[in-house]
């Protein structure tokens, strides 16, 4: 990770945890929301050196005010000010690290290949919480190619019940079988 992204997405959470868990909640949201919207084009605009620094300032101000807390915005600024605005969603991610990370939560994917109901993403949250201890902000994906059954990644894990990785299993063990 750049030093860069660590030093300012890591100020910018150290702030937010001093003003309170109301400020470090809200701008957890703002990033993610800011990182959606920060698209490679947007960030080539507020990089483009043939606009004056104080101009591409202003164009982020002009969109940002009154969506987002004076905070960010000026964290924004800054970025911008010092020719860092393509590290912005790098830091982004570093706040959402950090703040995972102090309140003991893990990010967890599932692909499966139909949509999981709502008690059956609630009955493999809680398993997971469960097998880690940890509070789980699980994401759904639908992947058709997976046939049926699941597919789990959690803490650099990952847990693959598909029907397609069981057919991959039984064909290579056929493959592999001396008749």
């Amino acid at each position: 990770m750049k030093e860069i992204v660590k030093e300012y997405g890591g100020g910018l959470y150290e702030l937010a945890v001093e003003e309170g868990a109301e400020l470090e909640e809200r701008l957890l949201a703002e990033t993610r929301m800011l990182g959606e919207v920060l698209t490679d084009s947007y960030l080539r605009l507020l990089t483009t050196p043939e606009i004056p620094k104080t101009e591409r300032v202003g164009l982020a101000a002009e969109a940002l005010d009154g969506r987002v807390h004076p905070y960010l915005m000026n964290f924004v600024a800054i970025m911008i000010e010092r020719g860092a605005a393509r590290e912005i969603p790098g830091c982004f991610e570093e706040y959402e690290r950090l703040y995972f990370q102090r309140h003991g939560i893990l990010r967890a994917s599932a692909e499966s290949a139909v949509p999981l109901t709502d008690a059956q993403r609630e009955k493999l949250t809680a398993r997971l919480e469960a097998r880690t201890g940890m509070r789980i902000e699980l994401s759904c994906t639908v992947t058709p190619g997976l046939i049926g059954g699941i597919r789990l990644t959690f803490d650099n894990r990952l847990i693959d019940d598909t029907a397609r990785t069981k057919l991959k299993t039984i064909a290579n063990s056929l493959a592999k079988a001396v008749l």
